[in-house]
């Protein structure tokens, strides 16, 4: 508020000394200064801060004009006029201005002097007017006055004070050449300022010019206003005191007053725009030079070879990381053959890969071996951007050398356990299962979906839950929220409702498996067919009566056997299972006659059953025929622990007994049929990755030999009849390249990747293989990429390039005449969307809902 007050303050201690400097001349000042030194100091300040000040001038202004003996009325009005001034001013160099702080270009003093002559029209209308009406004076002759004691003092001072502001928000650090230069200006002012002021005889006021520009190269913006403004001074001082060239104007004060104004303007013409376009320089020089050291520490940080080659494969230049990598110096890299240290086997791999980089093929980084530091042999990527002349050929390029020996190890230890994962799951004589960290399960074995029902296109994506028991759905969605397994998994009973109306019972385990980050990756767990042991239960619950009825007409052996094994009971069906009639059994050892590959199992199981420390247990063994010794029968026994009912301990143990032959030579069949249907597949998968790669190598020298023939001289139609052939090629190659991604879906040797990739870049360099199909058709081919997309995405770049080059292939097909335009916008956060779009005949819309059919 005190800065107000004071601002205030002087602003009327400046008019009252400037009107009474020409007062006898007319009632306006001839320089007025108040509002160009307002402006300049209000503008980008707070809109309260502006408001308060522009009104205590309002105010000052006011009594300034009483004290000048105008009437209330015209003193109001012409103190409006000034306050009009002030903000229309500053709100009009604000809107031009737009965010930007610094007043530092020649579109700032444009803008200034825009302003200056435009603003002060209509405030200097009503002053006019209010004189003409109150003061009984013509109105054209003050409405000039008005002008010329306005525009100017605009134009000259309020750069003068803008450009004085900045220092203080941003002050500059000292240093010696900076105090040299600001000593040299003041050198020169001090010789000039004498013979041009101090003396009434010469009109050297052209003197000023050199200095103003030698301050301009020397200490830019702020010692060009300070120049002008020391100037500005010495000449009101010398014209007042009748000294200089401005005293010998003819004249009263208003008319020198006139002269030293146009003196400074030039001043300011002269000067400002010099200044303000070395500084510029300065400041795009310093911002380069950063931009340089920043650019080179990025590259000699990274952990990537960065490299330069000229056309000829020569290194001409190579991060630091080259010195680590290899051991060599980097001067002794540079002007080398590249790749000198790759093994000599994968030298053609090389080979086969420069000349396709020469020829503009642009093709994917390739992995090949090479010596290293303490000659260790590394895996290394090599991925280069092409550099052509102006004729075509090949001029070298900038690229990447990355050690991906990790990666490949990594890849092929996953490929394993993989595999070693698979192998175990399916020999597994229980289901299990793998899910995603929502909870969606992304495989199952065959005994998982033996025991559930299911087949394949049945159970994933959640449909698996519909073949729950309907009486576990419920509990289940509570019991298996992510919040509540997510520390420990879960381990339940659960019931799948058959399509036949069977119901299964399945004991599932499973746990989460967590990240380095301690994150939840997924889920992995195992259930166990305990259908059996259930039944077991619910049999064993009954009466004896029930149990001795069921028994004796079961088609399954029971027996109750002691805890040695002895059989204490066998019910009639024992027969069709063992052979023998069931009371010869009873009191023979049954834990006994076992395979050699089943005998350690199926005592240790029993063990553990008679000595308590499980209750139920199903066993799949092969026990010897009583009949036949030498051949051996497949049994799946259930078996139950019954407890003493009174102390708890394990009294006897209830079996029941089947001949599961038949069930082990249909799993015998499933599995040889399953074995010649993955050799089918992968036999079919082999002879198209075959066919494919055999097709390519004609199909190249097809295409090589018809653009060797398009380089010669051709009459026209036959130059037609070879593109025709040239684009026919292609598109055969493009077929092969399906086909053999294809052989790879099918064979399961398809991988996506997720690497670091510079999207635009990516999509640039495939747009440009498609602008010859566009230029023949007159096409627009066309990329917008959001502001909003970054740089750098994860993704298969290999595959990223393929698709979109089917997309855009397809778009310039089907269209004869405007533009395709490939457009990538933010798909929320962590997803990208890119779109094609065409001018072609489009798709019916009834089709639409078939773009993703074979074709038949």
């Amino acid at each position: 508020m005190i800065g107000i007050l004071a601002l205030a303050t002087l602003f009327a201690l400046f008019g009252h000394v400037l009107i009474d400097l020409t007062i006898d001349s007319g009632r306006f000042a001839a320089f007025w200064i108040g509002n160009a030194v307002v402006i300049g100091l209000l503008l980008r300040r707070d809109p309260v801060c502006q408001l308060q000040a522009i009104l205590a001038c309002f105010g000052g202004n006011i009594v300034l004009n009483l004290s000048f003996g105008d009437t209330a009325v015209q003193a109001f009005a012409l103190a409006l006029a000034n306050l009009l001034e002030i903000a229309m001013s500053i709100l009009a160099l604000q809107r031009l201005f737009g965010r930007e702080e610094r007043f530092d270009g020649l579109r700032h003093l444009g803008a200034v002097a825009l302003v200056s002559g435009v603003v002060p029209i209509g405030p200097a209308l009503l002053s006019a007017s209010i004189v003409g009406i109150y003061g009984d004076a013509a109105i054209f002759p003050h409405f000039g006055q008005w002008l010329a004691a306005h525009c100017m003092p605009i134009a000259i001072l309020t750069p003068l004070v803008l450009i004085a502001r900045d220092p203080f928000a941003r002050p500059a650090k000292p240093d010696r050449d900076l105090a040299w230069r600001w000593g040299s200006v003041m050198l020169a002012l001090a010789i000039v300022l004498p013979l041009i002021f101090y003396q009434k005889t010469y009109p050297f006021l052209f003197l000023a010019a050199p200095v103003v520009i030698f301050a301009a190269f020397r200490t830019g913006r702020l010692g060009t206003a300070l120049t002008v403004t020391v100037l500005a001074c010495v000449a009101s001082v010398a014209t007042f005191q009748e000294f200089g060239p401005i005293s010998l104007v003819r004249g009263g004060p208003r008319e020198q007053i006139v002269a030293l104004q146009a003196f400074l303007a030039s001043c300011i013409a002269i000067g400002l725009p010099v200044a303000t376009i070395l500084g510029n320089r300065d400041e795009l020089r310093a911002e380069l030079e950063s931009s340089r050291d920043l650019i080179a520490s990025i590259v000699d940080g990274i952990s990537e070879i960065v490299f330069k080659v000229d056309g000829d494969w020569r290194w001409t230049y190579l991060n630091r990381r080259w010195e680590q990598a290899t051991g060599a110096a980097l001067e002794s890299g540079i002007g080398e053959i590249a790749f000198a240290r790759v093994l000599e086997a994968d030298r053609p791999i090389l080979t086969a890969w420069q000349r396709a980089v020469e020829n503009g093929d642009r093709p994917e980084p390739v992995v090949v071996r090479s010596l290293l530091a303490h000659d260790a042999i590394r895996y290394i990527e090599i991925a280069i951007e092409p550099q052509f002349g102006a004729a075509g050929h090949f001029d070298g390029g900038v690229g990447t050398l990355t050690d991906v020996t990790e990666q490949i190890r990594q890849s092929h230890a996953l490929k394993e356990s993989e595999v070693r994962f698979r192998c175990l799951s399916e020999a597994s004589p229980v289901g299990i299962f793998q899910a995603d960290a929502a909870g969606q399960l992304v495989y199952v074995n065959q005994q998982w979906k033996a025991l559930a029902g299911l087949e394949d296109g049945q159970w994933e994506q959640g449909r698996w839950a519909a073949a729950l028991h309907p009486g576990d759905a419920k509990r289940l969605r509570a019991d298996w929220r992510p919040e509540m397994v997510a520390e420990k998994g879960a381990d339940d009973e659960i019931r799948w409702l058959r399509k036949d109306g069977s119901i299964s019972w399945g004991h599932v385990v499973f746990r989460p498996v967590r990240g380095p980050d301690d994150q939840i990756n997924g889920y992995v767990g195992v259930v166990s067919d305990v259908t059996a042991r259930k039944d077991a239960l619910a049999e064993l619950a009954r009466r004896e009566e029930q149990l001795a009825l069921l028994a004796n007409n079961a088609t399954d052996a029971v027996v109750r056997l002691g805890l040695d094994g002895t059989c204490l009971y066998a019910s009639p069906s024992a027969r069709d299972v063992f052979g023998v009639p069931a009371k010869m059994l009873v009191g023979k050892q049954l834990i006994a006659g076992f395979h050699e590959d089943d005998r350690e199992r199926v005592r240790g199981s029993f063990a553990r059953l008679s000595q308590g420390e499980i209750e139920r247990i199903q066993l799949s063994f092969r026990s010897r025929n009583h009949l036949k010794p030498d051949r051996f029968d497949w049994l799946e026994a259930s078996c139950g622990l019954l407890r003493d009912p009174v102390t708890g301990a394990p009294d006897e143990i209830i079996a029941s007994l089947r001949n599961v032959n038949e069930t082990k030579r249909l799993e015998a069949q499933l599995v040889q049929a399953k074995n010649a249907a993955e050799s089918a597949a992968e036999a079919k998968s082999a002879f198209l990755a075959n066919m494919s790669h055999e097709i390519r190598t004609p199909m190249n020298g097809v295409i090589g030999f018809t653009e060797l023939a398009l380089a010669g001289p051709l009459e026209d139609d036959q130059r037609q009849n070879l593109e025709i052939i040239a684009d026919s090629g292609r598109a055969m190659l493009r077929l092969l390249n399906d086909l053999l991604d294809l052989a790879k879906i099918d064979s399961g040797q398809m991988t996506i990747t997720r690497e670091p990739t510079d999207l635009r870049h990516k999509l640039n360099g495939t747009l440009r293989l498609m602008e010859p199909v566009a230029l023949q058709k007159s096409l627009s081919l066309g990329l917008h990429v959001g502001d909003a997309v970054p740089q750098w995405v994860l993704s298969d770049p290999m595959r990223l390039r393929q698709i979109v080059l089917n997309l855009v292939g397809n778009a310039l097909k089907f269209t004869e005449s405007g533009s395709v335009d490939v457009g990538v916008a933010m798909a929320g956060t962590s997803q990208l969307a890119i779109t094609v779009r065409d001018t072609g005949i489009g798709i019916a819309p009834d089709r639409l809902n078939h773009v993703f059919d074979k074709f038949t």
